[in-house]
């Protein structure tokens, strides 16, 4: 058992292993980061449109991208069925 605090950003809790509570262990081993407990992750990603660094929304698009995509969805018209 080591001494101190929890080496994770945020966590007074104390350590289990390589300075790091049980949890902020788990979310290293699973994912190779670290971030606050109880906060999702923040992902950032390159939009597709705009090329900007973002933090992720959905489809890899900073949501003003993704609003115009979700509504040129929309508008497209469906395909006729072959068998109607």
């Amino acid at each position: 058992m080591t001494s101190g605090r929890c080496l994770g950003p945020g966590c007074n809790r104390l350590p289990k292993a390589r300075g790091l509570c049980d949890s902020h262990l788990q979310q290293f081993y699973r994912t190779g980061t670290m971030w606050p407990l109880g906060q999702p992750p923040v992902r950032m990603v390159v939009c597709a449109d705009c090329e900007q660094l973002v933090e992720h929304y959905a489809k890899d698009r900073c949501n003003p991208c993704y609003q115009r995509y979700s509504r040129a969805r929309r508008r497209r018209p469906v395909p006729a069925s072959a068998g109607a």
